[in-house]
């Protein structure tokens, strides 16, 4: 881990880099403005050949390969009280100090503005981030910490629910105030309290996309999220990757995201954590890794020593030996194409039998995650 402090671009006055993309091959627009009325077109029009001549911008890419990246949305999946909250704000102190990576992941060193939305910790225990976060900085850091992060300061009256009148505005006139490039929504249940209705959370998910990426196009936007997910659910991702689960209330926030990274307790005793990537659309898979938080250090250390193999038979060996199946588990199975019944239940047989597979599908069809095809297979409507 490099403490070094980067001097292009300075440090102490970051500046948002112009991510410029290749103009598509069509002359066409999705929509023309006539006057205040939007005139309706195509869609842009993208080519072989502009494909070819797209190269993404290098500084894309904040944490490993598509995990964080502009412009993308990003989950931080996890049980209340494992400290999700002090992950991301570890996170960007990494990206003050200019470490080149966040618990054993690269980093992108260049400087970043980040704003913290949500009212996940209070004054007292943000004071007490920002101090000990200090004391592990240089005097030229501890300047850069007081222009690259910002917290929406959501005390008090300060009500941070998405789906109240005028909170979108509220939110991109927040982003753009801070210059953000990355925001930090901790956690979800606040932004959007309804978490179940799917209308709800669909809008919500538009209002909060929209309201970034008006005001930086570019923003990356990392979500915390509780959830139920354990020890196991890393165990099941193996050899699995893309298909993790999420409970019912977070589905379609999961499907959303382009990465997903999930925080487990790696023993029923002690603090260590594992930190494993269950989704990544747009970059490989990572593999797990045993994690604790050096408090004098503000930083995650990485145990050298963690058998993934060894953790994961561990687990298995005490689990019962059938679980549940989701329809979310059925859902995300169809997606990889294995759409018949006979597929899904050797798929899952190490997991549940015969009977519980055919239930979880017929409740994966009952909500709509899957359809009948009429020839003996399901897709995804």
């Amino acid at each position: 881990m490099s403490n070094s402090v980067q001097t292009t671009p300075d440090p102490l006055d970051p500046q948002p880099v112009p991510f410029v993309d290749p103009e598509p091959t069509a002359k066409t627009s999705s929509a023309k403005t006539k006057g205040d009325k939007a005139e309706s077109g195509p869609f842009p029009i993208w080519t072989a050949t502009d494909f070819a001549a797209y190269e993404p911008h290098p500084d894309r890419d904040i944490l490993g390969r598509a995990i964080l990246r502009a412009g993308n949305l990003t989950l931080l999946m996890g049980q209340p009280g494992l400290g999700k909250s002090t992950a991301t704000f570890a996170m960007a102190i990494a990206n003050v100090r200019g470490d080149d990576s966040f618990a054993g992941i690269p980093l992108n060193p260049k400087p970043r503005r980040w704003l913290f939305v949500g009212n996940e910790n209070g004054k007292d225990r943000w004071k007490e981030h920002f101090e000990d976060a200090a004391r592990t900085l240089t005097p030229a850091q501890k300047t850069a910490l007081q222009a690259q992060i910002h917290v929406a300061a959501l005390f008090e009256d300060e009500n941070p629910d998405l789906t109240l009148p005028d909170q979108e505005a509220r939110l991109e006139a927040t982003v753009r105030a801070a210059q953000a490039d990355v925001v930090l929504v901790d956690p979800w249940t606040e932004i959007v309290p309804n978490e179940i209705d799917s209308m709800v959370v669909r809008a919500a998910i538009a209002s909060l996309r929209g309201a970034i990426r008006r005001a930086n196009p570019d923003a990356a936007i990392l979500v915390v999220c509780h959830a139920k997910a354990g020890k196991e659910t890393v165990a099941d991702s193996i050899g699995n990757f893309g298909a993790g689960t999420a409970q019912r209330g977070n589905r379609m926030l999961y499907s959303s995201a382009r990465a997903s990274l999930l925080l487990v307790p790696f023993a029923d005793d002690g603090s260590d954590l594992v930190l494993a990537l269950n989704k990544c659309n747009d970059g490989p898979s990572m593999g797990p890794r045993r994690i604790s938080f050096d408090r004098a250090a503000f930083c995650y250390v990485v145990n050298a020593d963690f058998n993934l193999d060894e953790w994961v038979e561990g687990l298995r060996a005490k689990a019962k030996p059938k679980r549940k199946v989701s329809a979310e588990t059925i859902e995300s199975l169809v997606r990889e194409g294995h759409n018949t019944p006979k597929s899904l239940v050797a798929k899952l047989a190490d997991r549940a039998g015969e009977r519980s597979v055919k239930q979880a599908i017929a409740v994966a069809v009952d909500m709509t995650l899957i359809t009948r095809t009429g020839r003996g297979t399901y897709a995804i409507p």
